[in-house]
């Protein structure tokens, strides 16, 4: 076999969907059989300490961001009023009102009983977040147990990550839902985009389109997917057939939505009023005017990645402007040093691609990396219009970012070594966990 072609399944040589190119996921043996018991385990334990200690309501807090606004659009739900810009008027706390209602529905129920045990909510996400990391790094690498234990550790023991799925906010579920779509695309490649997988994929995008807006990536991450699905022989009619069928879903479940934005505000997403509405909300070019476009984009850069690590609040930060506090520089430095080893990692598999991996994991990594430069990009868009420098924006990629990063990390091991990295890494990752709940639960 030439080394630039990758590893063809006979079936799809024949013209074939994707059909197994990897052995189908085996029940986990010895100890692996308890890894995601212990993970879900631990992440809970973290996730309901801070969602017990932290305070609730207008905290400005890092690790509870917007939280207060969250709120407010639940507890008007529950009395029977629909937010609005109009209606919100100058509300402090109604800014979320451009928002899409599915979460607050969901926790509406709960306001009479106060934040805490709606910020649960929130902690079953989570739960369910690491289930899905976990369920599709078996299905790509059904005979390495290893990587989707240590990718679904990343996710469970990164401290930020346990804060946002311990608030009130509708992060939690449109992370979820991304994972829930990349599931559904994985399934495909291997069995081929059917007309059950279509309709769970218009089901599960449907419903992301109702909880944030961010979720218009995910047509064009399926876009990306169905490309591939063609290029290695499942049907142009077939898959259009298909790709419409899930179309008519996303319609069914959002498409009011849009149509009620047209009526409200002229336009299907709000964004001219999200404008005017956020006038006096902190912008690029209010920081750029004073230190230049790289200065201000290596600022926002460095307070991204810190924060997508770990970040938090304290009262008295919040009186000056909800300031983010960062854990000691020196663990930040372990974290680049540890992105760059992760770059030389991928970096190394890529010009091994062909001999490491089956078709199905390519197309699988390709959707990952179209879905971390899809995140990324909105990020980046967003940024040059507003001052936000949240690594917690990234999040609804956290899927692919746990994966891919964990490939990259172990790729610079021994076959021999690989556990003890990967097991090391995560034993750190628990030891700043407990440190940042230590920093940021008062």
């Amino acid at each position: 076999m030439s080394k630039d072609t990758p590893k063809e399944d006979p079936a799809v040589a024949a013209g074939a969907p994707l059909s197994p190119l990897t052995p189908e996921p085996t029940p986990l043996e010895g100890a692996w059989r308890y890894a995601l018991s212990i993970l879900m385990a631990l992440y809970l334990c973290f996730a309901s300490i801070h969602a017990l200690t932290t305070p609730t309501g207008l905290t400005g807090l890092q690790n509870a961001p917007d939280e207060a606004a969250h709120v407010f659009y639940a507890k008007e739900l529950h009395a029977g009023r629909y937010p609005t810009q109009q209606s919100v008027g100058s509300n402090p706390l109604g800014y979320e009102w451009h928002q899409p209602p599915l979460y607050y529905f969901a926790i509406a129920q709960l306001t009479p009983l106060g934040e805490k045990p709606m910020r649960f909510v929130s902690i079953g996400l989570g739960l369910l977040s690491l289930w899905l990391i976990f369920q599709v790094g078996r299905r790509l690498f059904p005979t390495d147990p290893l990587i989707p234990t240590i990718a679904t550790g990343f996710a469970a023991l990164l401290p930020t990550h346990i804060a946002i799925t311990s608030t009130v906010n509708n992060d939690a579920p449109t992370e979820v839902l991304f994972s829930c779509v990349l599931l559904i695309l994985v399934t495909s490649f291997r069995g081929g985009f059917t007309a059950n997988r279509a309709l769970y994929l218009g089901l599960a995008v449907g419903l992301a389109l109702l909880v944030k807006a961010t979720a218009l990536l995910l047509i064009l991450i399926t876009l990306f997917a169905l490309v591939l699905l063609k290029k290695n022989g499942q049907e142009t009619r077939q898959l259009l057939s298909y790709a419409l069928l899930s179309m008519g879903v996303v319609l069914i479940l959002s498409g009011w939505w849009f149509v009620r934005n047209g009526m409200l505000y002229g336009e299907v997403l709000p964004l001219q009023s999200f404008k005017r509405a956020f006038a006096g909300t902190a912008k690029a070019s209010d920081f750029v005017q004073g230190m230049g476009w790289g200065g201000y984009l290596s600022w926002v850069g460095q307070w991204t990645f810190q924060s997508f690590f770990a970040v938090f609040g304290t009262p008295k930060s919040a009186e000056k402007g909800g300031i983010p506090i960062f854990l000691p520089t020196p663990i930040y430095g372990i974290f680049a040093v540890w992105v760059l080893a992760v770059f030389a990692g991928i970096t190394r598999l890529h010009f091994k691609r062909y001999q490491l991996f089956s078709l199905l994991q390519l197309h699988g990594i390709w959707t990952f990396l179209a879905t971390i430069g899809l995140v990324l990009a909105s990020f980046v868009f967003f940024i040059l219009t507003y001052f936000q420098a949240q690594g917690r924006y990234l999040y609804p990629a956290l899927l692919p970012i746990s994966l891919m990063t964990t490939l990259g990390w172990l790729a610079l091991f021994p076959e021999k070594s690989k556990k003890a990295a990967g097991l090391g890494w995560l034993v750190f990752l628990g030891l700043i966990a407990v440190l940042y709940l230590f920093m940021a639960v008062p």
